[in-house]
């Protein structure tokens, strides 16, 4: 069975005008911020990122799953869902204000894009459902509509922020409107095609339960992944300041613009795999996931040589030469491409298989080892400490631990073998 194509098409121009946007917004915002405003900048939404994983709970994968299955009403699915990320929401607002005063003593413009991002975390709580419904049904031509109206509107207002040099609030109630636009956008259109009304949406303590028990080792894998992805920021501005959070919050966003083709691929597939999981078609699983790895690994190995190239002679022209000491951090952590290319691919099929414990510990490793170099080399080497700390990180969770954990190298190692005994 083949991935769908439409389906990798529409997720990799979404992502791809997404990217470039996220790019060109970026430069304008690193250059009209200077690297001091750009790290308290980068900082603050860094802390909101971890925030907004808590709230999603790991049940992303989950939910399409159970839209596929509907072992429940769409309605119920929906409705439980949006109730009990609603609430996580809450407490994760809380952590989110706790650490960003903990760590910064509260200045005024942080704590103002803090008290800002309230309706991003209730936001949050409606599109993190919506968007595995329209996957579900493979419908993502629509996913690419709501995320594009949504991605042009703020990019859109982040110029007219630049164009007028209004503070740093409004350029943080630019970025926020994504969030406003992207959830009106997918509430209409899942009421277009025929999802129901917001009225039919209904509670229901047994998908409640079911949700919350199987998502919660994807809670804590996803939560792990996620804090060692932005802990290197927070750290930075726990040992250094402002600044050095700026100069290197570029190395994120580079990592994040070249993550195209893995998340389309493996959004597309998803689907295929959960099927033929379903089926026990096993060797099919090993084979498509055989391909689709061997383009991973040919992808990410383009976008490191790219990012090789290109570095040194762009980023002072595009950034300034105010942000110089950015260029080493990003050639490290460009070596940490086709890890993450490859951990889109093997977090699906623990998904699909259901071994979201072993997933659990594989992030926690990853997340020790990266604090723990942290710890030892962001005082000394700050942003390329920080950045070698994430490629050994990556190292270890998405190739040394699935090799070590039984079932996950039962999972994992088929699609590496270049043969798979029919």
């Amino acid at each position: 069975m083949s991935v769908s194509r439409t389906g990798a098409y529409w997720l990799a121009s979404e992502r791809i005008v997404a990217a470039l946007t996220g790019l060109l917004t970026t430069f304008l915002v690193a250059r009209f911020m200077g690297p001091i405003d750009f790290g308290v900048f980068a900082f603050v939404f860094a802390s909101i990122g971890l925030g907004l994983a808590a709230g999603q709970l790991g049940m992303d994968s989950l939910l399409v799953r159970s839209f596929i299955n509907l072992d429940w009403t769409e309605a119920e699915i929906i409705g439980t869902a949006v109730l009990i990320k609603a609430i996580a929401n809450v407490v994760a607002f809380v952590i989110v204000l706790w650490i960003v005063i903990a760590l910064t003593d509260g200045t005024e413009a942080e704590l103002d894009i803090v008290v800002l991002s309230v309706s991003v975390f209730a936001l949050s709580s409606v599109t993190t459902v919506l968007g595995p419904w329209f996957k579900a049904r493979e419908d993502f031509r629509s996913l690419f509509k709501i995320r594009i109206v949504a991605t042009v509107m703020s990019f859109v207002a982040k110029v007219a922020v630049v164009v007028s040099d209004l503070s740093i609030v409004a350029m943080a109630a630019a970025h926020i409107l994504y969030f406003v636009a992207e959830t009106i956008t997918i509430i209409a259109l899942h009421r277009r095609e025929n999802g129901g009304p917001i009225r039919n949406w209904k509670y229901r303590k047994t998908v409640a339960r079911d949700l919350v028990s199987r998502g919660m080792p994807l809670f804590i894998g996803t939560m792990i992944a996620v804090t060692y992805m932005n802990i290197d920021m927070v750290m930075l501005r726990f040992f250094w300041d402002a600044k050095s959070v700026g100069e290197y919050a570029l190395v994120p966003q580079m990592l994040n613009a070249i993550q195209i083709i893995p998340y389309a691929l493996t959004s597309a597939a998803f689907p295929v795999i959960l099927a033929l999981v379903r089926k026990g078609a096993r060797n099919e699983v090993a084979l498509l996931c055989r391909r689709i790895y061997g383009q991973l690994l040919l992808f990410s190995i383009m976008a490191l040589l790219l990012v090789a190239l290109v570095v040194r002679p762009l980023t002072p022209i595009v950034f300034g030469d105010a942000y110089q000491t950015t260029m080493t951090p990003m050639l490290i952590s460009s070596f940490a491409v086709p890890f993450i290319f490859i951990r889109y691919l093997s977090t699906k099929l623990f998904v699909a298989y259901d071994v979201g414990y072993d997933f659990v510990k594989m992030e926690l490793v990853g997340l020790s080892v990266n604090v723990a170099l942290n710890l030892i080399l962001i005082p000394r080497y700050a942003g390329s400490g920080a950045a070698f700390s994430t490629v050994v990180a990556y190292f270890t969770s998405t190739i040394f631990m699935p090799c070590l954990l039984m079932k996950s190298r039962e999972i994992f190692l088929p699609m590496l073998k270049r043969h798979v005994n029919a």
